[in-house]
C-alpha cells in the first residue's frame, strides 16, 4: 500500500504530459480547419496545471521524508540524488 502515491504520480503525470502533447498536435492544424477558439485552449492548458500539482503532492507523499524534497534536488550535482534524501 506504500507505493500507491506512486501510482498516482505516474498516472496523473503520463496524462497531463499526454494532454500537454495532444494539444499541441491540436494546436498545429490551420484554425480555419477548428471549430474552437484560442480561449478553448487556453482554458484546456489551465485546467491541466491542478491535475500537475496533484501528481507533484503524489510525489512528495512517496518520498520517506517529504520535508527533505529539496534534498534531493539539491544533491543532483553528486549524481546519486536517491541516496541523498536521508544523508541531510
Amino acid at each position: 500500500m506504500h507505493e500507491l502515491p506512486l501510482v498516482f504520480f505516474t498516472v496523473l503525470m503520463q496524462a497531463v504530459a499526454g494532454s500537454f502533447i495532444l494539444l499541441w498536435l491540436i494546436k498545429l492544424i490551420p484554425a480555419a480547419q477548428l471549430q474552437t477558439s484560442g480561449q478553448q485552449f487556453s482554458l484546456a492548458i489551465f485546467s491541466l496545471w491542478p491535475l500537475l500539482a496533484l501528481a507533484g503532492l503524489a510525489a512528495l507523499t512517496h518520498l520517506g521524508q517529504p520535508l527533505r524534497a529539496l534534498n534531493v534536488l539539491f544533491g543532483l550535482k553528486h549524481l546519486s540524488p536517491m541516496s541523498l534524501e536521508r544523508l541531510c
